[in-house]
């Protein structure tokens, strides 16, 4: 196998604007071979039978995190995902 693995953020959803700046990151990672670890901007997540949530906290304005998926294979799959704090 040599497909790195897809994540996929389900909520909030990608390009959100937000109003709470606690939220909860969640969603799943699509690859046939078991996932070896998980990370966001660089601090390891916990991955459950495929899946995710993290609580992240969101500063005023933009937000970017990046994800990175390893999976048993040792294919590196990544994504970025942004949010919108709205400032009251």
């Amino acid at each position: 196998d040599t497909r790195p693995p897809k994540i996929v953020v389900e909520s909030p959803s990608a390009d959100a604007q937000i109003s709470n700046s606690a939220v909860i990151l969640s969603g799943i990672i699509v690859d046939p071979n078991p996932i070896a670890s998980l990370t966001l901007n660089g601090q390891s997540m916990p991955v459950t039978q495929g899946a995710f949530r993290y609580p992240v906290v969101l500063v005023p304005g933009l937000n970017v995190f990046f994800l990175s998926a390893t999976d048993a294979a040792g294919n590196v799959g990544t994504t970025r995902w942004e949010a919108t704090l709205s400032q009251p």
